[in-house]
């Protein structure tokens, strides 16, 4: 019986087989029902679609998935490179002077990029922070103290937008794992900072976390009661005034505006009590 026979095709377990293992047996002239069991444990096992897998095999579509990229990988690394160099040396830049870099490079090169705007990446609502950003954050702030500098960083992510409780949590626990890699790092560096940075260069630079996207309020911002209109007042009392006598009313008014030290206006209101 042929090697692509239904009874001898050997599907081993998902377990321990590697992706390349499993498309390194797909390019032998194993019989279709063979292909295609293989086909669908890899899609199984790691989250594939068999038609990728196939296409794959073909040769077909094999682009990478998005938009194409503006700069080419030599180019992200240099400009990296020299981004960092200026950080070094005392100069860090803000997000925006680096898209203006990367703009201004692009004009060099003569190039234009329809998606931008003045050839300038609009900022993504996802912000991502390296740990060079975050190790100039600590270095900005007074406190002497590794742990207190990492606190301050931490509560400014918090409270930097109008995160969710469980958006809180997430940024706690990822910051949690970064600032002990960041305090065993400094340990080993001694407490210096030069030595640090010498030591920490390449790691400096690798991307710390993603905060998660903010919450955004939906619909007009509210009005306070005082900045409301008539009928806007008229109807958020109603309950109120159904469920009140106007003696009652007058009353409450009339020690709220005690209590607030409006006393003339109290005094106004008490003859009608």
């Amino acid at each position: 019986m042929g090697l692509g026979t239904t009874k001898e095709c050997v599907v081993p377990e998902p377990t321990g087989t590697s992706l390349k293992k499993i498309l390194k047996m797909l390019w032998r002239p194993l019989g279709l029902e063979c292909q295609r069991k293989w086909r669908a444990m890899a899609a199984q096992t790691y989250g594939i679609s068999p038609t990728t897998i196939a296409r794959k095999l073909l040769g077909r579509n094999m682009q990478p998935v998005g938009h194409p990229k503006v700069l080419s990988s030599q180019e992200e690394a240099s400009i990296a490179e020299t981004l960092g160099v200026v950080a070094n040396w005392g100069f860090p830049l803000t997000r925006l002077d680096m898209r203006t870099v990367i703009a201004k490079y692009l004009e060099k090169q003569g190039e234009r990029v329809a998606v931008f705007k003045n050839n300038i990446r609009e900022p993504s609502e996802r912000k991502t922070f390296t740990k060079r950003e975050i190790f100039n954050m600590m270095q900005q702030q007074n406190q002497m103290n590794i742990n207190e500098k990492l606190d301050f960083v931490e509560d400014y992510f918090i409270n930097t937008d109008n995160f969710t409780e469980d958006d809180k949590k997430d940024i706690k626990k990822k910051f949690s794992r970064l600032k002990s890699e960041f305090k065993r790092r400094w340990s080993e560096a001694s407490y210096k900072e030069d030595i640090f940075m010498g030591k920490t260069h390449a790691w400096l630079n690798t991307i710390a976390f993603d905060l998660p996207k903010p919450s955004r309020i939906v619909g007009r911002p509210s009005k306070t009661f005082h900045d409301s209109s008539e009928s806007s007042k008229r109807r958020k009392t109603e309950t109120l005034r159904k469920s009140n006598e106007s003696q009652e009313l007058l009353c409450a008014a009339q020690v709220e505006l005690q209590v607030e030290g409006k006393r003339d206006a109290s005094k106004i209101l008490r003859p009608e009590l």
